[in-house]
């Protein structure tokens, strides 16, 4: 079974978890670097947060993400 430890030290929140974990930003557990993003050219996608797709598990299809890209390469 998996699971997240949040512990009081540090910045980042359960509430940051959460975010990034709905938003699909981890694949197989493994949280993927902002830098390794893909470009997002859809400003209304609730993924697109400062131009980047944070859905890089492809749980949702928007149509906006390129084929090639950040984690899609």
């Amino acid at each position: 079974m998996n699971h997240v430890e949040i512990r009081d030290k540090g910045q980042y929140t359960e509430k940051d978890f959460k975010l990034e974990f709905n938003l699909g930003r981890f694949i197989n557990g493994e949280r993927i670097e902002i830098k390794n993003l893909a470009k997002c050219s859809n400003k209304k996608c609730k993924y697109n947060l400062d131009g980047n797709c944070w859905n890089a598990n492809h749980s949702y299809n928007c149509g906006h993400r390129p084929e090639r890209g950040g984690v899609d390469e």
